[in-house]
C-alpha cells in the first residue's frame, strides 16, 4: 500500500483524498488498534474475541477512507442487517467480533492491522429483509468500490465461514537436480497463485471468487535453490 500511494504514478495524486462513504459502514474505532496488535499475529483473535463494533449510518456527502469487502457469501450467511436488528446494530458494542463469520472476521483483522476505521460489507451494510433498502444500494454497489480506499478480495474463500487468513497451500513445484565440481544442488521452480502481479486476480489454481478464465501457462514465480554440498 505505500509502495502504491507513493510510487505509483496514478494512484500518488489521490493518495490524500478523501472519499464519499457509503450509506452505512462498520466502524471498527473500539476494536484493538493496530498498535495493540503489534507483535506475534497468532494472538490477535484472542485479541479481538470479547470485542465489539457498530453498524454507523454516514451523513449523506461525508467524505473519508474506508475498506470495502469483496467475498463469496457461500449457501446462505446467518448474520446479517436486517430491520429487526438494525437499531441493535447501530448502538455501541452492537455487533460482537465472536459472532461474525470467519471471512469477516478476517477482514476486520486486516482493516484495523492496516490502521483504517471503517469496512464496508453488504450483509451489514445493506438491510437485507428492506426491499427498498437493498434496491437503492444495490444500484450504488459500484461507487461503493470504486471509493474505497481499499477493496479486499477473500479469494481463497468458497464461503464466508471459511475465512482467508490461514496457512495457504503450495504446490511442490518442478524439482530439478543439477550437479558440478563444487557439489549437488536442487532448484525448486515454485508457482505462486498471483501470476501477472501481485494483486492480479490471474491464478494458476481456481479460487471460488475470482472469474473463471481461459486457462494460461503458469509463470514462474520464484526459484528457491537448495545446496546439499557441506561448501
Amino acid at each position: 500500500m505505500e509502495n502504491c500511494n507513493e510510487r505509483h504514478s496514478r494512484c500518488v495524486h489521490i493518495k490524500d483524498r478523501d472519499s464519499t462513504m457509503p450509506t452505512r459502514v462498520l466502524d471498527l474505532t473500539s476494536l484493538p488498534s493496530r498498535q495493540d496488535m503489534a507483535g506475534d499475529p497468532h494472538n490477535w483473535r484472542q485479541l479481538f474475541k470479547d470485542r465489539s463494533c457498530k453498524l454507523r449510518h454516514i451523513t449523506p456527502g461525508s467524505t473519508g477512507r474506508y475498506v470495502a469487502l469483496s467475498y463469496c457469501w457461500g449457501k446462505s450467511l446467518a448474520y446479517t442487517t436486517t430491520s429487526g436488528n438494525l437499531a441493535a446494530h447501530q448502538r455501541d458494542g452492537g455487533i460482537a467480533f465472536a459472532q461474525l463469520p470467519k471471512t469477516l472476521q478476517d477482514a476486520l483483522l486486516l482493516t484495523r492491522y492496516l490502521g483504517l476505521d471503517f469496512i464496508w460489507a453488504d450483509c451489514l451494510c445493506i438491510i437485507q429483509d428492506d426491499k427498498a433498502d437493498w434496491e437503492q444500494e444495490a444500484a450504488r454497489m459500484a461507487d461503493v468500490y470504486s471509493n474505497a480506499y481499499l477493496t479486499v478480495a477473500a479469494t481463497r474463500a468458497a464461503h464466508c465461514g471459511e475465512g482467508f487468513l490461514q496457512a495457504r497451500k503450495v504446490g511442490t513445484g518442478d524439482l530439478v537436480h543439477f550437479e558440478d565440481i563444487l557439489g549437488d544442488f536442487d532448484l525448486y521452480f515454485v508457482y505462486d497463485d498471483c501470476t501477472i502481479s501481485p494483486g492480479s486476480m490471474e491464478s494458476v489454481t481456481p479460487q471460488p471468487l475470482r472469474v473463471q478464465r481461459v486457462s494460461q501457462e503458469p509463470q514462474i514465480s520464484h526459484v528457491v535453490i537448495a545446496y546439499s554440498s557441506s561448501e
